[in-house]
């Protein structure tokens, strides 16, 4: 099943791009969501590391390291990302609400809270941030 995520893009400017997710089994719950989401992401991250090709040769990436730190696309996260950890990570951020997740607009807060998906819905899935500061 494919479906929409809003994704807002790392700039100055104001855009949000829709991203398409392959979900392999459809959901029911937001809990079922949001499994499905992180096991999609997470599958799309592990292909993107796995294809990665670098665009310079080794001649090249020798007189970047004298020169400084420079790269291109690499990535450089060596550590395997466990599915079960993922999954328990973005529910947690739900639950403590510092992540919010909208289908079409509408809030969904419960994670047993019973979801319709259908083929091309959009949702959201919005990181909120703690402005902190000092009183003096």
């Amino acid at each position: 099943m494919l479906i929409y995520v809003s994704v807002k893009q790392m700039s100055k400017r104001k855009s949000i791009q829709k991203c398409l997710f392959l979900l392999e089994n459809e959901p029911h719950t937001l809990r079922e969501l949001i499994e499905e989401a992180v096991r999609s992401a997470l599958r799309s991250y592990r292909e993107r590391a796995e294809g990665f090709e670098s665009p310079f040769n080794e001649e090249q990436w020798e007189a970047m390291r004298e020169a400084g730190k420079f790269a291109f696309g690499f990535h450089y996260n060596t550590n395997e990302i466990t599915e079960e950890k993922a999954v328990a990570t973005a529910l947690e951020a739900v639950r403590d609400g510092t992540v919010c997740v909208f289908k079409d607009g509408k809030l969904l807060e419960d994670l047993n809270q019973s979801v319709t998906v259908q083929e091309g819905d959009t949702f959201a899935f919005v990181k909120l941030t703690m402005l902190l500061g000092r009183m003096w």
